[in-house]
């Protein structure tokens, strides 16, 4: 399951946005039409709907060897192929 981001811009150019877990696009649209419903926002059958896959990364390091690291780079050249965190 993906947390997706599910939003639509109503006809008085309101953007409406919700939060949901879903396999797939069409079920992340459909459980936020659904939500939208419940909350009197329900988009017309020709809306665009915009929706956003959120994805997390989590880098864990610990400090000396980030500290090694650097001191190794020094010494050495700076041919490393360490890639930067983007």
């Amino acid at each position: 399951m993906a947390l997706c981001i599910v939003s639509f811009v109503d006809w008085s150019r309101i953007r409406h946005s919700v939060e949901v877990e879903a396999d797939g696009l069409f079920e992340a649209v459909v459980l936020a039409v659904k939500t939208f419903k419940q909350h009197d926002c329900d988009p017309g059958d020709a809306t665009l709907i915009e929706v956003e896959v959120r994805s997390s990364v989590t880098h864990t390091i610990t400090l000396r060897r980030v500290t090694d690291s650097h001191s190794h780079k020094e010494r050495l050249s700076c041919n490393s192929h360490e890639s930067p965190l983007r």
